[in-house]
């Protein structure tokens, strides 16, 4: 009777110290298991880079020797309303861009924040801006002042620009970023 006794009072203490984590853990935690890529909502959400990438297109490595990012100047990842401000007699102005999770895509489904979305001109393997430039360039939707690149954002730029100098060659030094990204 005693060693059942024991053993209860074992698997209480246990449970109640292991609720106990869990709450403390929740309390410092400020985001909820929707909040973003880095959460396991996130996680399960979200394509890889290298799906979104390399199973989109077949880029040879040397075709490209540069990456761009830069700011939508919108607060919104509204995709279609971002397509035409940055969409010219060349086609679109940017290969990629990577969503803050505030706005819908096309059919008006909630895009998740840090999902990277590929343009025609990256599957056609086409340069931005209308010239023979290799550059790739990555919109992330922010005005970098007001509304500025979530954390999520942040980590799927980079890997997206490892995946590009990795696999593709583009040189370290050839990757520009907004004055005011942090890394």
């Amino acid at each position: 009777m005693k060693n059942q006794n024991r053993a209860f009072k074992v698997w209480m203490s246990l449970v109640a110290s292991m609720t106990l984590g869990a709450v403390v853990l929740m309390a410092v935690d400020r985001k909820t298991v929707s909040d973003g890529a880095f959460s396991l909502a996130g996680y399960v959400q979200l394509s890889s880079v290298e799906q979104i990438v390399l199973d989109s297109i077949k880029a040879a490595p040397g075709n490209w020797n540069r990456v761009q990012v830069f700011f939508s100047g919108t607060s919104t990842s509204h995709t279609d309303k971002i397509l035409q401000k940055f969409t010219g007699s060349d086609g679109v102005q940017f290969h990629f861009i990577v969503c803050n999770g505030i706005g819908s895509d096309n059919e008006g489904k909630q895009i998740a924040d840090g999902q990277i979305e590929y343009t025609t001109q990256w599957v056609q393997q086409k340069p931005c801006l209308g010239s023979e430039d290799a550059t790739i360039r990555i919109c992330v939707v922010s005005d970098g002042i007001v509304t500025v690149p979530t954390d999520s954002q942040i980590k799927r730029v980079a890997m997206l620009v490892r995946l590009f100098n990795q696999r593709l060659g583009v040189p370290s030094k050839n990757i520009s970023f907004p004055a005011n990204w942090q890394m």
